[in-house]
């Protein structure tokens, strides 16, 4: 029904969901097609990204749809934002925030849902469950960064670095044929290229990580301050 048309356009087809419930279904089911694989990769640097975090990849991919559904014309409108990217790098970029806001509230509800007794509920701030806790918020803060400031490809080289430099992965070093089909999965013709994509990278999160960073150190000094 649609031509190829912008995001903008396909929010306002599902904003439409009550009265136009056919034009509002295939603009969801075009959205869909768009974004799907973008989303995966998001779902998938966020399950390699948060270590010992166990995160359902498909399940996260099909909140943030719903969220999508449901918030069209309400929540988000491309063509209403400020910044200053192409109309689908203005809605990845929402929806990598939508992402993180899941991620975070699961590790918020795995930490209200863990069984506790009396005594430990007087654990001070610094014992190990509480350092946990504050290591994973740390942890999503990175995800979120990452993901809202990084293009697609960049944002899956920093998880694609990270998996094989953090020690508590388990892997120290990838086959050629995983950095083969790594590539190829992101149009990247020489595996050299990779280091290169990374230093940049680093270089365009060095300021949101600094602040990220720096307030994690405020929240820890208030809580060890209580």
């Amino acid at each position: 029904m649609f031509e190829d048309p912008p995001d903008s356009h396909l929010f306002r087809q599902m904003a439409l969901r009550e009265t136009s419930r056919d034009e509002a279904e295939e603009a969801f089911r075009l959205f869909h097609q768009r974004h799907a694989k973008y989303l995966h990769q998001i779902a998938k640097n966020a399950k390699e990204s948060l270590v010992g975090f166990a995160i359902d990849a498909e399940d996260l991919v099909e909140e943030i749809f719903t969220k999508v559904w449901f918030g069209a014309g309400e929540q988000f409108d491309p063509a209403k934002t400020s910044m200053k990217l192409s109309s689908s790098q203005r809605t990845r970029a929402w929806l990598g925030g939508i992402a993180g806001n899941l991620v975070r509230d699961k590790l918020k509800s795995k930490a209200n849902n863990l069984p506790v007794d009396s005594d430990e509920l007087e654990l001070p701030p610094s014992e190990p469950a509480a350092v946990s806790m504050r290591q994973n918020r740390l942890r999503v803060g990175v995800f979120q960064v990452v993901e809202a400031t990084l293009n697609p490809r960049d944002a899956a080289v920093v998880w694609f670095k990270t998996k094989f430099l953090d020690p508590e992965s388990g892997d120290s070093k990838p086959t050629p044929e995983y950095v083969e089909e790594f590539c190829a999965e992101w149009n990247i013709k020489n595996p050299d290229h990779i280091r290169t994509i990374y230093r940049r990278a680093l270089k365009t999160l060095t300021q949101p990580l600094t602040t990220l960073l720096n307030e994690h150190h405020q929240e820890q000094e208030h809580e060890l301050a209580k």
